[in-house]
């Protein structure tokens, strides 16, 4: 197998010109969630890497990084890796907006474009006794996201403000279990679907993943898979390939629990990916 060079810039969300996160305590919280990550994500014998700590030469490494755009791809060449390829930024920066592929599987919930009309779905939701969230246009690691029971502040107005024009807004749900599954889309449109998994988080963070049994639920994982296919068919339409995920949940909704198959497109890697992906690796095939 080759050995590569993990660019792990897991403060990156992807949109346009925009740098890492360079707080103390923001670098702090990338390091210990990269230092997590990299046991799993990244082979044995190969690098795993901060974009804003020194690195050692990397020549002969493949170079592949956790969001993939231009800026990352030429860190990993002006330290000597060679970067595997990846889509074009225009690309990466559509298919990471919150708005991508968004499907409305709750009542009320909407993508928004402009203030006024957040602020007329946000009402529509308090109207009918609902919680709102909103989530700003990209966002991850539960950046991004606001739950208004009432209307918002001035403080909130600003941040939205700075968010907008693009915002999603849905009733808040009250989830049971959160789900993921994971495929990579190659270049040619070959697809693969790894395991659905369970996953552990703690206010929108991950926390710990582990395989959800297809004998215990067939029908949950196979529903799963089929929503990762038709999230691969619209990525490829719009030019990616490359690692993703699709997040999901069971949440507790009038008559039962219910499925939202398609809560979030993430279309990069993610803190499962390894996991769900299992012995199968195919981003670590030659490119």
């Amino acid at each position: 197998m080759d050995r590569f060079a993990f660019l792990l810039n897991l403060a990156d969300d992807g949109r346009p010109g925009v740098a890492e996160a360079t707080s103390t305590a923001a670098r702090a919280r990338v390091a210990d969630a990269a230092r997590r990550l990299a046991g799993a994500l990244v082979p044995h014998g190969s690098q795993a890497l901060l974009p804003d700590e020194a690195a050692p030469a990397l020549h002969g490494l493949r170079g592949r990084a956790f969001v993939p755009h231009a800026r990352a791809r030429r860190w990993l060449s002006s330290h000597g890796a060679r970067p595997d390829p990846a889509p074009d930024d225009d690309v990466l920066a559509r298919v990471l907006r919150r708005s991508f592929a968004y499907v409305d599987e709750l009542i009320g919930g909407r993508v928004t474009t402009g203030l006024d009309d957040t602020l007329a779905a946000i009402a529509a939701l308090h109207v009918r006794g609902l919680a709102a969230r909103v989530k700003a246009a990209y966002g991850h690691a539960g950046r991004g996201q606001w739950v208004l029971r009432e209307a918002p502040t001035e403080r909130t107005l600003r941040a939205l403000r700075a968010e907008g024009p693009e915002l999603v807004v849905e009733p808040e749900a009250s989830i049971v279990r959160e789900l993921s599954v994971h495929g990579f889309l190659a270049r040619d449109g070959q697809l693969v679907v790894g395991t659905p998994c369970v996953l552990t988080t703690s206010r929108g963070v991950f926390v710990d993943a582990t395989p959800l049994s297809g004998a215990e639920d067939p029908a949950l994982a196979a529903r799963l898979v089929r929503e990762a296919e038709a999230v691969a068919e619209t990525l490829a339409a719009a030019g990616y390939f490359g690692p993703f995920g699709v997040d999901a949940y069971e949440h507790e909704a009038a008559g039962g629990r219910r499925l939202r198959a398609r809560s979030e497109v993430n279309a990069r890697y993610t803190m499962a990916y390894a996991l769900g992906m299992g012995a199968s690796r195919p981003d670590l095939d030659p490119p």
